[in-house]
Formats: structure tokens, sequence, C-alpha cells
């Protein structure tokens, strides 16, 4: 039974229904007017209420504005509840404060009109022109079981604070979320996100579009958890941002799964599947900084597989410029599988251990390559299993002066040099003399003539035994 305008008056707090304002549902009136009617019923009483969307396909033509707390609209499930937006947004969050508001948006469908305007987006929360530092919403706005599709932008959120998208289901959007400065303390939970072909309304792909773009200049403490993200060419780009949680999602994606460029405070990317579906593809890029930060990223328990028939794809790629560097990475227990190019690979980078991984690509050029290791932080290569034989690249100078450390690596079977035992010690046989090394005496086999070597540290080099 619906609820009438009078006794919604009578009742605060109370559901209200969109019919009850005059609008019509029947996918060719404009109910623009009649739903807005519904939201400023509840945006004007004291604790405010729920608008409710029976089932229909609801035409608007404006956005809907939503300027107070404790607002929340509710539909029937799945696309029964229909908004259809004509050339505009179909909510805005405008206002300054919605702290404490509780405002939920739950059970209907957000979805681009056929034949308008493709540059518009879902929701949008973000500051008025001549507003505060951000919006304290605080607990304030949460999105769950929302269907959103045929956008060009599905959420842009700016200056927004403690929100949440949970089980919704995002489809045909060129960008699915568009985070601007200031966004802070935002949940991704659950969702199923998708790009398909063949759209009718929300653009072209975008070549440099990302599902997740975190393109402002603060964002903090946002946590990205079991999501599945296909079919879209980029994934996440995170150019600043401080504790960000990239955890148990299940992604595919055609050229970066993530692209890291600054990190403050610890990035952590754990337990996700990373599936590429085109060439040369990038499961993690660690894009060239040019000074050292507390970037802190850590990499664990997550597998990488490139996909059938594909070529050049790598799992991890740190900082490929030259004297532009990478710091801090903890890449650690993750599984490689099928890939091409490299499992690991970091150029001039600093401070990371490479530890525990099961690296069992064998088409690769190698499974761990560290060169040029910027010198002031020792990269450490420890415990890892590689199936290819040429398993391990690593800077001749970078080890001779202590800059890459290895220590109890397996390739393709056997011991890597550089490694020790408790019962063993380990050479690798034939490698060039390395260099004199200040307090230490070098042992190595001598690749011209096979000899047991060894080279004090004055640089004076003596035969310790040879064939006979």
């Amino acid at each position: 039974m619906a609820l009438t305008k009078a006794r919604n008056q009578m009742i605060e707090g109370a559901y209200v229904n969109v019919q009850d304002f005059g609008a019509v549902g029947d996918d060719s009136t404009d109910d623009t007017l009649a739903i807005q009617a519904a939201i400023d019923s509840v945006q004007g009483s004291t604790y405010g209420g729920v608008v409710y969307i029976p089932a229909g396909i609801y035409k608007i033509t404006t956005a809907l504005n939503i300027t107070s707390k404790k607002v929340s609209m509710l539909g029937e499930g799945g696309e029964a509840s229909r908004i259809s937006a004509l050339s505009c947004n179909v909510i805005n969050f405008t206002s300054a404060s919605y702290d404490g508001g509780n405002c939920f948006f739950q059970d209907f469908a957000l979805i681009g009109r056929a034949g308008s305007d493709p540059n518009y987006a879902a929701v949008q929360s973000i500051l008025p022109a001549g507003g505060t530092s951000s919006v304290d919403s605080r607990d304030g706005l949460h999105f769950h079981r929302l269907t959103i599709r045929d956008w060009n932008q599905g959420f842009i959120i700016s200056d927004t604070w403690e929100w949440s998208v949970t089980e919704c289901k995002i489809s045909k959007v060129n960008n699915p979320f568009y985070f601007g400065t200031y966004n802070m303390v935002g949940r991704i939970t659950s969702n199923w996100i998708t790009w398909e072909n063949g759209d009718s309304h929300g653009g072209s792909l975008n070549a440099t579009s990302y599902a997740i773009d975190l393109y402002g200049a603060v964002v903090e403490g946002l946590q990205i958890t079991g999501n599945h993200i296909f079919g879209f060419k980029r994934i996440l780009d995170v150019p600043l941002a401080i504790y960000i949680v990239f955890q148990n999602n299940d992604v595919a994606f055609d050229e970066y799964g993530i692209n890291v460029q600054s990190v403050s405070n610890g990035f952590w990317i754990t337990g996700n599947y990373f599936n590429t579906r085109a060439n040369n593809a990038i499961c993690i890029k660690g894009q060239p900084l040019g000074t050292e930060g507390d970037s802190l990223v850590v990499v664990s328990n997550n597998h990488f597989v490139q996909n059938s028939g594909l070529t050049g794809c790598i799992g991890i790629d740190l900082n490929t410029g030259a004297t532009t560097y990478q710091w801090h990475w903890r890449i650690i227990n993750n599984l490689f599988n099928s890939l091409t190019s490299y499992d690991i690979r970091s150029q001039h980078s600093g401070g990371l251990v490479i530890e525990g991984n099961r690296c069992r690509s064998t088409a690769v050029t190698y499974n761990i390559s560290v060169t040029n290791v910027y010198s002031s932080d020792p990269v450490y290569i420890r415990n890892n299993s590689c199936e290819k034989a040429s398993g391990i690249e690593v800077t001749a100078s970078d080890v001779d002066n202590g800059d890459t450390i290895l220590t109890d690596n397996q390739v393709a079977g056997s011991p890597y040099y550089g490694n020790s035992f408790d019962t063993q010690l380990v050479i690798q046989d034939g490698i060039t003399a390395p260099s004199a090394l200040t307090g230490f005496a070098r042992l190595y086999v001598d690749t011209a003539d096979g000899d047991l070597k060894i080279i004090f540290a004055d640089g004076t080099v003596k035969t310790i035994s040879t064939d006979t």
C-alpha cells in the first residue's frame, strides 16, 4: 500500500513514495520534479526519511539534488526500480556536510538513457563552488546493491569522507570510480564491475581510463576488497595515496592491473588474482620516481597469470626509467604462472625485499631480474623458487658491493649462487673475478680456468686448488 503525502507529513522519518508526488514510472513521462519533491519532503524534516521507488522506469532530465543528511532512497531490487537519466547525472550530493547522515541508497538501478550526451555520472559527490575544504560526510553516504549501467563515469567522489559502495553491479561504464582530492576512508567492497562492448550510451572506452582512478592529490584510507573487475584496459591508478588496501580482488585487464606512482605510509596489495588479457600487459607497474619516499608497498600472496596465446606480459615491473627509483617494496609469497617477459623486474630501485615467491613461468627472459640497484638501499632476494634455468638476473657489481644480497634461492631445482645453507657452502661454477671488498676475502670459481680462488681486501688473488 502506497504511503500518502498527508501521512508522511504526520510521521517524521517515515517512507515517502515517489508516486504519491506524481511520479509515473512509465519510461516516457518526465518524473524529475516529482522525485525531487519526494526528496525535498524528507530533506525538510527534522529526522529525514526514506524515498521509496516502486517498480517502474522513471525518466529524469535534471540531476536529483540531495543537500541534507538522513535522506535515503530504496527500490525493489535489481532493475525493477529504474531511474533513467537523459543528459544529466542521476544524483548529486552538494552539501558541505552529511556528517552522521547515514544516507543509504539501495536496491534500485541508475541507467544512462540512450540518445543522451554520454559525458555524465550516475552519482557525484563533490564540494560545491565556494564551499569548505572537504565534505564532512563521516559515516554519511552508503550505496548498496545498486545496478549502474551505460555511463561515462559511475561514481565521481571528491572531498568526501567515510563512504561505501557494496554489492553493486556496474557495467558499460568507462570509469566506474573517479576520485578527487581529499577522498578519505572509502570502501569499495564485493562489487561486480565489467566493461561490455556494444554499449548504446556510455561513449567509447577511453584508452587511458581506469576502472578505479585515484586522480586527486590526496586519497587516504581507501579499501578495495572482494571485487570482480573484468574487461578494462586498466584497473587501478595510484598517483598519490596514503594507506590503501587492495585485497582479494579478481581482475582482468589489457594494459595495467595496478599503476603505482607515489605512495605514502603504506599500500597493501594482497590475495588478488591478476589475469592479463592482451600482449605486453603488466599486472603491477611501479612508475619511476625522482626522490625517495616512505612508500612501503607490500605485494603478498597474489596470483599473477598470463592468458594463453599472449606474449610479453610481466607480473611486477618496477621503474624501468634510468636514474629514477621505486623504494621499499616488499614482494612476498606470490605465485607467478605462464608469463612470457618477466615474473619480477626491477631497475634502478632500492630497499626491496623479494622473498618466498614461486616463479613458475618458463617462457620468461628471467623469473627475477634486479639490475642497477640504488646504492644506499640494498635489495634482498631470498627463498625464491624459479623454474626457468636462467631464473635470476642481477648486476654483478651490485652483488660485489653488497647492494644485492641473495640467499637460499632455487633456480631450476638447484641452489643459486650467493646462497648459504646450514650444512654446505655453494659457490657458482665459473664467474668473473669479483672486485676486492674492504675487510673481506672472497671465494670464487674462476670462469677462465675453473680454479677455486680467493681475492683479498687488497686485491691479491691466490689459487686455493687446481685440477690435476
